[in-house]
């Protein structure tokens, strides 16, 4: 699964990027849970409320999105440090 797959951390920073960057990008409050939309029908995931988990939808279109978020992302810690100093 998907989910399984990312911490939620990782997924709260996936929201905020899609929101920041896709312009096609809406949430959807249904009752306790939020759901998250591309393209005004693609469900990509959102904010299980009776579990209190973010969850990914497992479809090409957020493993697509995700790969776009995270590519930026240095793959180690010392990764990061080479490219900061």
């Amino acid at each position: 699964m998907l989910s399984e797959l990312y911490t939620q951390n990782e997924m709260v920073i996936f929201f905020e990027w899609c929101s920041e960057n896709i312009d096609t990008y809406e949430e959807l409050d249904c009752s306790e849970s939020i759901h998250c939309y591309v393209d005004n029908d693609d469900m990509i995931g959102g904010w299980a409320g009776d579990i209190q988990q973010y969850f990914l939808k497992d479809s090409d279109i957020t493993k697509k999105l995700l790969s776009r978020c995270f590519q930026k992302r240095p793959s180690t810690p010392s990764a990061f440090y080479l490219n900061v100093m």
